[in-house]
């Protein structure tokens, strides 16, 4: 992690004399609890992971302060209290020192609460929101530049936020915050003071009481988890997504506030090979990032690898000489290095020697900066959260060891066999020299991998896994049946995990763990069953079902009601019950003799007996319609004539 600075000054109305800050990459807090003096420390992380607070200072500040930011151009903190509203610097003594009350801060400023802010990039400006019922409501502008340091005030527009904590993009210009409204990062457009929130929310972060940006433009944070009751977590932003990651965590505290000096010049160090054989070359990446907005000239850059490498090349974009050093030697030393704006990387080969075996250290330093930059920066490990640590490269003897996890070739599958050493010649028993081959047979592969002074030897068996599932034959179905899937697994004795899932049809089904599923399927519906055996192998099938919709309804063409207990009942049959809509029956003139509506179909209780008002019915012929409700929501309609007999 790191942050940056300027070489700037602008004259302020300050007599006091003053102990600047460096502008080296530090993040500052200030932390307070309640309405006590604030005190302010400096935030790493140290081997363990951990964030840790390191003191600026023996003293607090003496007083309560908020909405801090760090001023590029004089190298100091400015802060402010209210009410009313007095603006403070505090310098690298850790005490804050009061600057009056900003020309224009009238009593109708008593009504906010200030404990949002941040320093613009030119150092012009104090910025800091005044947030009334735990919404950011104004913009106020303090001008550091004046000796009244007169203020401005805007209404914040947009969408309602609650941010604790703002920052600039030391590339952009941008400013983010965090709303603790809607739990997500938003930008403030301060040219127009108004509010975008494009990012998703965040539900684990309540409340981000510190926001900093570090040199290579990444946004940290420190502040309180949901469901936490004091702030003790850093967060790294995502500011194209709006993504929060938990880094790691801290002391507590009950209120916080941080800035940081993004402009200024940081250095970071890696390779992409972190385990390596001897006798072999590795590459090594050095980048430095100059964020203040000037060239920095006359710089040194040096480093010294173990004793145990040797420099192979040294490919270098800026301007400098190599006084010492260099290709051939374990050591380098560039002078006179002129650094403009941007990001510089530099690229060495080192070869490791024979007895080249262990853990080392790799981190370079660059010195003669200026004072206000700190003097001097070593490189940092961009893969660790640890604060400028160094590269770490693993020297181990050459062996062959396959990276994949498995020996188990799948049906129908290939697998990729790959020992993962670089810097080396590889031979196959395949005939290939490539780094890694890709097999489709089962069978015993071998491989002589070759450094500069070694030969070691590998082999791995590729075993064929047999895995395969039936379903069966497609089927169809009359609408209402049941099914009932068993599926066969080959071979018999695997007992592998099962994963069904169907197409969308009504009545579908899906289930993780069970072998066999029971389904009334009421539409066509595609089944599919992807079962695998604890090597990781799949294999799949897939059953289509065909469900017939012809609506099987019986309706007699005569009944005889004379209580024989034979065909008595003139009722609606079908092969399955289904919801009777209504049932009516007429004579032969078409006046209404029986209705009914409810009831399922199969039932001879809701069946016309013959009888007209209690009275048995005449002999002869009937006309019936019959609407029925089938299960699969259709309603349709059913007519026809009985005969009477008696």
């Amino acid at each position: 992690m790191a942050c940056a600075c300027l070489l700037a000054v602008l004259v302020t109305g300050q007599v006091t004399a003053q102990v600047p800050l460096a502008c080296n990459g530090d993040f500052y807090l200030a932390l307070g609890a309640g309405s006590s003096a604030t005190r302010i420390y400096v935030l790493e992380v140290d081997e363990a992971g951990n964030a840790v607070f390191n003191p600026l200072s023996d003293h607090n500040t003496g007083q309560s302060l908020n909405g801090m930011g760090y001023r590029v151009t004089d190298n100091l903190l400015y802060a402010v209290k209210s009410p009313p509203l007095e603006l403070f610097y505090i310098d690298a003594t850790g005490i804050a020192k009061s600057l009056g009350l900003p020309a224009g801060s009238g009593v109708e400023l008593a009504q906010y609460d200030f404990y949002t802010g941040a320093v613009t990039p030119d150092g012009k400006y104090l910025i800091v929101f005044g947030t009334k019922y735990d919404v950011n409501k104004i913009v106020v502008r303090i001008d550091l530049t004046k000796d009244t340091h007169p203020i401005t005030v805007d209404n914040l527009t947009g969408p309602e936020v609650n941010c604790a904590d703002i920052a600039f993009d030391p590339n952009t210009g941008t400013v983010y915050g965090f709303d603790a409204i809607k739990n997500r990062l938003v930008r403030i457009n301060l040219a127009y003071n108004e509010v975008s929130a494009p990012f998703p929310a965040y539900p684990g972060a309540a409340v981000i009481g510190s926001l900093f940006f570090d040199a290579y433009g990444n946004l940290w944070g420190y502040g309180q988890k949901t469901g936490e009751n004091s702030q003790r977590t850093l967060y790294r932003f995502d500011t194209e997504t709006g993504a929060v990651t938990e880094v790691t965590t801290g002391p507590e505290a009950a209120r916080s506030d941080g800035c940081s000096c993004p402009f200024t010049i940081k250095l970071r160090e890696w390779t992409t090979t972190p385990n390596a054989a001897p006798c072999t070359r590795v590459p090594v990446f050095i980048e430095i990032v100059n964020a203040s907005e000037v060239v920095s000239s006359g710089l040194r850059l040096t480093h010294d690898f173990p004793e145990t490498t040797r420099i192979v090349s040294i490919d270098t974009p800026l301007d400098g000489m190599l006084t010492q050093g260099g290709p051939g030697f374990n050591h380098f030393t560039l002078e006179d290095l002129d650094i403009p704006p941007g990001a510089w990387q530099i690229r060495l080969e080192i070869e490791l020697l024979p007895d080249a075996v262990g853990a080392y250290s790799l981190q370079s330093e660059l010195d003669l900066l200026p004072k206000s930059l700190g003097g001097r920066t070593v490189s940092d490990n961009p893969f660790t959260i640890q604060s400028d640590d160094p590269a770490i490269i693993n020297v181990l003897p050459l062996q062959v060891e396959f990276s994949q996890s498995s020996s188990a070739l799948c049906p129908g599958e290939e697998i990729v066999l790959d020992p993962g050493i670089p810097g080396v010649t590889y031979q196959w028993s395949t005939g290939s020299a490539a780094p890694f081959i890709t097999v489709s047979e089962a069978g015993e592969y071998t491989v002589t991998v070759t450094s500069g002074c070694d030969e070691a030897v590998g082999a791995i068996d590729v075993e064929s896994i047999e895995l395969a599932v039936e379903l069966g034959p497609d089927l169809t179905l009359q609408l209402g049946d049941s099914l009932v899937l068993n599926p066969v697994i080959l071979p018999s004795g695997e007992t592998p995990g099962y994963h069904w899932s169907s197409s969308k049809g009504k009545g579908s089904t899906s289930c993780t763990g069970c072998k066999i599923i029971r389904d009334r399927p009421f539409e066509d519906v595609t089944y599919f069953l992807d079962v695998v055996n604890d090597l990781g192998c799949h294999a799949l099938d897939s059953i289509h079902i065909r469900v017939d919709k012809t609506r099987l309804v019986y309706m007699p063409n005569a009944f005889s009601p004379n209580d024989d207990g034979i065909n008595d009942r003139f009722f609606i049959g079908s092969q399955s019950p289904e919801e009777v809509v209504r049932f009516l029956v007429f004579d032969r003139w078409g006046a209404l003799v029986y209705q009914r509506a409810g009831g399922v179909t199969g039932d001879p209780s809701i069946g016309w007996t013959g009888q007209i008002n209690g009275r048995p019915a005449a002999e002869g012929v009937y006309v019936y319609l019959a609407e029925l409700r089938f299960l699969d929501g259709a309603v349709e309609r059913f007519s026809g004539s009985v005969v009477l007999v008696r």
